[in-house]
């Protein structure tokens, strides 16, 4: 199960390489090549360099609550020395640019391990590393730990605007079962809550077989469109020997209908690896849910997700828990 989470080697770039290109793509202001470039080289390797020249990506195509997050990033784990002098300064210019169209959020929460969501999205649990940057407008915080009451609040996020908030969850009361105190229990005796449950922990096992049908069809997936991908880079590849040069298309010296086709065969090849790292990160988040779901100790006070995370050049996952 572990193994159909690995993606097919040789399909993507290095994130060295993703990182060059994109820097290359911003001196060239071409930013939404930049955004995407950088994306995928953040999704595997996340770095204060990478996460600057993102955010710098995001900003100008006004993408500013995602400038905010990863151009603060890159401010708290800025290295002591940098070959740009002046490079903190331009990305703490840029943060406050960005600042100026979100709503930026400080949140206080105890105990530790709360589940923060936001609208219904979890944000991470407590305490949280960095502030939280929202659009404009009205949203719904909620704040959970298993075994402490629920603290919720709504409000509206403006433009440039900040706020604290701090919450102190309070321990749920748990009432004592019938009969604890009757004949057969020791005076002042407590039963063990185990949630209505004696023997083992019953699972149902439907969970499972819902996630491993995900897994597999997220490997046939990945494996089919991981094929078309190589056949797809072998006929460019093709095309590309009956050229004069490589680079005859870009300064037009060569055959325009072929020239045509081998980009035509080069998004094709795109589209078909982008495909396939998502039918991967399907297959590979199922997988891990399933075992998540066996292995996790039912108690009250241990809990666990796994989020899928696809983005249109990677796909992946987030396993969390607590204990």
């Amino acid at each position: 199960m572990l193994c159909i989470a690995v993606p097919a080697t040789g399909l993507a770039a290095s994130p060295e390489d993703l990182f060059r290109q994109g820097r290359e793509a911003i001196l060239k202001k071409d930013w939404q090549k930049a955004e995407e470039l950088l994306s995928a080289s953040w999704a595997v390797k996340q770095s204060f360099d990478t996460a600057a020249l993102l955010g710098q990506s995001e900003l100008e195509l006004g993408k500013h609550r995602a400038a905010a997050e990863h151009l603060d990033y890159a401010l708290r784990v800025f290295p002591n020395t940098s070959p740009a002098p002046d490079a903190k300064e331009r990305m703490t210019a840029a943060l406050k640019e960005a600042q100026k169209r979100v709503f930026t959020l400080t949140l206080s929460v105890r105990p530790d391990g709360a589940e923060i969501t936001v609208d219904g999205k979890s944000l991470g649990r407590s305490p949280l590393t960095a502030p939280l940057f929202l659009d404009v407008g009205p949203h719904d915080l909620a704040v959970k730990l298993a075994g402490h009451t629920t603290a919720e609040r709504r409000f509206t996020a403006t433009a440039g605007g900040s706020d604290t908030f701090e919450f102190e969850l309070a321990e749920e009361q748990r009432p004592i079962p019938s009969g604890a105190s009757g004949q057969g229990a020791a005076p002042g005796a407590t039963q063990p809550d185990d949630g209505g449950r004696t023997g083992r922990d019953e699972r149902s096992m439907v969970p499972v077989y819902v996630a491993s049908g995900f897994a597999l069809v997220g490997v046939g997936v990945g494996v089919g469109f991981a094929l078309r991908s190589n056949n797809k880079a072998s006929d460019r590849d093709s095309a590309l020997s009956q050229l004069p040069s490589n680079s005859a298309c870009a300064n037009g010296s060569g055959d325009a209908d072929l020239c045509d086709r081998i980009q035509e065969l080069e998004d094709q090849r795109t589209s078909a690896r982008t495909v396939a790292y998502v039918g991967f990160g399907v297959a590979g988040a199922a997988a891990l849910g399933a075992v998540a779901y066996l292995v996790w100790p039912s108690s009250s006070q241990t809990t666990a997700s796994v989020t899928p995370l696809v983005g249109q050049n990677a796909a992946g996952f987030v396993f969390s828990g607590s204990y």
